[in-house]
């Protein structure tokens, strides 16, 4: 649209971005002790600064199309196969997938 307003739904733009609280002599490290020293930063990055949450932590799955729900099913089915989670875990995660098309019908 031309030199007019444009519909636009910022809601689905919303991104969460986690930054982990380090301590002093870890906020800049200089690139060629990062290159030397690589696999500890990483190790070190792994240990203390990962986003940790919980299966049940998860209230909602949310996929553009209701066919793409299926693609979420196989993977938790391949996880349960694996040993990953069991059963009663995946069946909260199966529970919270919705698509914006069910959305759409729904409200």
């Amino acid at each position: 649209m031309e030199g007019g307003e444009a519909d636009k739904d910022f809601y689905l733009e919303n991104k969460w971005r986690f930054t982990p609280t380090l301590a002093q002599g870890q906020k800049c490290i200089p690139i060629q002790k990062f290159e030397s020293e690589q696999d500890a930063y990483n190790q070190h990055t792994f240990d203390n600064c990962l986003l940790r949450f919980d299966i049940k932590d998860i209230n909602y799955v949310i996929v553009q199309k209701d066919v793409d729900k299926i693609v979420f099913f196989n993977i938790f089915n391949q996880m349960e196969v694996d040993g990953e989670y069991n059963g009663s875990q995946l069946q909260h995660l199966r529970s919270s997938v919705i698509s914006l098309e069910q959305i759409e019908k729904d409200f």
